[in-house]
């Protein structure tokens, strides 16, 4: 069999592959740019106080898309660099391609960073139903939270004291309630 092997990518194809990417890399710098916003003053009015429950899906939404914009951005980013390594592209090209990624990853590294680990604080179960009051009285303590949100918590459990806080203050709230004896366990988020 004869088979035909495939034609090299000239010079032109190569030129027109990495003007495609330049203006994507413009695009998603745009467009990360506007979601590291919205995500940021979402951010801001969870750690505020007791998100709602369109907060919480707000923020689920944007997790989502979180997770689906860096594997695009993955992918982008090994094209753009495959395309720099290519020796036929003129160097102004390569500069341009390179500067472009570098803003890109940029703002895609400080999208990023409004993502770190977030956990739910669970309440697991009242051992001892003698101290209901002392536990109730301590959730609100420690997490602002009114009593009848308290009360809901114990008499419910296992439910969620906090629901997707920064793993630090997860910890820090954790330890604050198992040394007032509520027993409560992180679940990553």
């Amino acid at each position: 069999m004869n088979e035909k092997e495939p034609e090299p990518t000239t010079v032109a194809d190569q030129l027109a592959k990495a003007e495609a990417c330049v203006r994507l890399l413009r695009e998603y710098t745009e467009k990360v740019a506007n979601w590291k916003a919205k995500a940021a003053a979402l951010d801001t009015h969870i750690e505020i106080g007791m998100p709602d429950h369109e907060d919480i899906d707000a923020w689920d939404g944007m997790k989502d898309r979180y997770a689906r914009v860096r594997e695009a951005c993955s992918e982008l980013s090994s094209i753009v660099s495959g395309l720099i390594e290519q020796s036929r592209l003129p160097n102004v090209v390569r500069t341009e391609l390179r500067l472009r990624l570098a803003e890109f990853e940029t703002e895609f590294v400080q999208y990023q960073a409004l993502f770190p680990d977030r956990y739910d604080l669970v309440f697991e179960r009242l051992t001892n139903p003698a101290k209901k009051i002392e536990v109730i009285k301590a959730i609100v303590s420690a997490t602002g939270s009114s009593l009848s949100d308290a009360k809901a918590v114990v008499e419910n459990a296992p439910k969620p004291v906090k629901k997707s806080i920064p793993k630090g203050q997860a910890e820090a709230l954790k330890k604050q309630l198992e040394a007032a004896g509520v027993p409560v366990s992180l679940r990553a988020v």
